[in-house]
């Protein structure tokens, strides 16, 4: 049934009721039409489900991103998070546990700090920050540091945090959707923070934090509801050309309705299943160029599912030719010796760089507990390696050279279903590893 059809019987229905109802039931209309509306994030149409989601009301977004993270739907998911980068303006990172002598972080910064976003891009779904922490000012003094870039990707959120007044010049943070912090309502994700002083720490993206700097970042002019930026604040960002648009949204462009928005993206689902593979490769290649990271989420998922391996090899291709970064985690040990994973904590993020979609060759840079990356700053990152994709198969080269392992080759196959690939990781020092990556995530 159509999504105009299903929305408009939640809204009849709401309606018919408050024909007979005294006006002062307004309230309980309204729950009653919402509460139509969040079923349908559960209909068995993926097209519904997202659509269902585009049009619930403004007031009514947070319960339905609150509704949508703890869906099945992995699209869904990634299209909630991506409406809270767009609705929100600032995210409370705490410091979970650190496993390291050294920890200059946490004696400059404390236990947790602001980050705050925004210049969303609802395409490629990438973000601004501006990171806030207690000791970022003394009186008198502005609190902004050097706006960073931002990036959500499926269950996954990646940016960059200014620590420069503190002496520790950039962070990267890399958290994951956390489905029991959501269900106890202590917070969104977890993960890991590595800094270029080659401290690291495992974070958590919570609800509520002590001690985060709100209240300096507050008093100093910016109001998060409003995105009001007043004139003190703006200073700085003046004279790093970055001007009041570092945390404005973008201009989003004019919606289509409902129904033109269900009808794209059933048809090219339907497409995807056509028996014309000609048709099927076509449907993927282009839904995955067209910039709109909500559909090309879900044909890339749809892809992966199929049992036809030339569009699995295409989805393989196209999810590593769009992503910013992937995951590698070690989930086993091959040889006697595994210096290196105690090292990076058997979690690693290759970037990928200069994809060439004829070839289907790539360029990596490894990111670990002790580099970061930056489009600016290159002296803490890793010599870029080359990579490739040949069908159902991933490999490319990562280099760990800062943790004692120059190279490692890297070799996965993806699963019979799916989106996560398994195989090995062989390193030049004679360690060997079993490990795993969603491209999806």
């Amino acid at each position: 049934m159509a999504i105009m059809c299903l929305l408009g019987m939640a809204t009849n229905t709401a309606g018919a009721a408050s024909t007979q109802q005294p006006t002062g039931n307004a309230d309980v209309d309204h729950q009653v039409a919402l509460n139509k509306a969040f079923a349908l994030l559960n209909a068995p149409d993926p097209a519904l489900r997202i659509v269902a989601f585009d049009q619930i009301p403004a007031g009514d977004r947070q319960q339905a991103i609150s509704q949508a993270l703890v869906s099945m739907d992995p699209t869904l998911r990634g299209t909630a998070l991506a409406s809270f980068f767009h609705t929100n303006k600032s995210i409370l990172i705490k410091i979970d546990r650190y496993n390291i002598a050294r920890h200059y972080f946490i004696d400059k910064i404390g236990g947790a700090f602001n980050i705050y976003t925004g210049n969303f891009d609802a395409n490629r779904f990438t973000f601004s920050t501006v990171t806030d922490f207690n000791r970022t000012r003394n009186e008198g003094q502005t609190v902004v540091n050097l706006a960073q870039l931002g990036v959500v990707s499926g269950d996954r959120i990646s940016f960059a945090a200014d620590f420069a007044n503190a002496g520790i010049s950039k962070c990267i943070v890399n958290l994951l959707l956390d489905q029991a912090m959501l269900a106890n309502h202590s917070g969104f994700a977890n993960g890991t923070m590595s800094c270029n002083n080659n401290e690291y720490y495992t974070v958590q993206w919570v609800f509520d934090t002590p001690n985060a700097g709100s209240k300096n970042l507050i008093a100093a002019g910016i109001d998060t509801t409003g995105q009001v930026i007043n004139t003190a604040v703006l200073v700085p960002f003046a004279l790093m050309g970055l001007g009041i648009e570092a945390l404005k949204p973008n201009n989003a462009p004019p919606k289509v309705s409902a129904a033109e928005r269900q009808g794209e993206i059933t048809r090219d689902l339907d497409l995807l299943n056509s028996p014309d593979p000609a048709v099927r490769l076509a449907t993927l290649e282009v839904g995955v160029a067209n910039g709109d990271r909500i559909l090309r989420n879900l044909l890339l998922t749809s892809a992966f599912a199929s049992s036809d391996p030339i569009l699995r090899g295409a989805a393989l291709a196209g999810a590593v030719g769009t992503a910013e970064n992937i995951p590698i985690t070690i989930v086993g040990h091959g040889s006697n010796n595994h210096y290196l994973s105690e090292k990076i904590d058997e979690k690693a993020y290759v970037f990928i760089r200069n994809f060439d979609q004829k070839s289907l060759t790539f360029d990596t840079i490894t990111e670990y507990n002790t580099l970061t990356y930056s489009n600016q700053y290159k002296k803490n990152v890793s010599v870029p390696q080359s990579g490739m994709v040949s069908g159902d198969r991933l490999s490319f080269v990562a280099d760990f050279n800062d943790a004692g392992s120059p190279k490692c080759n890297v070799n996965l196959a993806l699963d019979r279903v799916g989106s996560t690939a398994h195989g090995t990781m062989a390193c030049a020092n004679g360690e060997k590893y079993a490990i795993e990556s969603d491209l999806l995530k």
